[in-house]
């Protein structure tokens, strides 16, 4: 008495063959993060940031936009914010 294994479908075979296409796909796009070195602009930013003060880098982190709580101005001391703003402009009743 033989157990008898039924041939794969259709759909079976696209999704088997697709799992390895996708994994493939995923491992050569972490290859390229790794391996591919940055573009001129990019090592451009980077040194005109190592070669900023703290000052510099403290104002680029205040002026981030919130567009959760509509506002576009610069923020100059982020304790003032407090998460239940965002809540209620979502809405949300904390």
């Amino acid at each position: 008495m033989a157990i008898e294994i039924e041939e794969p479908t259709l759909f079976e075979n696209i999704l088997h063959y697709g799992l390895f296409v996708g994994a493939i796909f995923q491992i050569i796009c972490i290859l390229a993060v790794i391996f591919i070195p940055k573009s001129e602009s990019e090592q451009d930013s980077e040194e005109e940031l190592k070669q900023g003060s703290n000052s510099a880098k403290k104002e680029s982190i205040k002026t981030q936009v919130l567009p959760v709580m509509g506002q576009t101005d610069k923020v100059e001391d982020w304790s003032l914010i407090h998460p239940s703003d965002s809540f209620s402009a979502l809405g949300l009743v904390v």
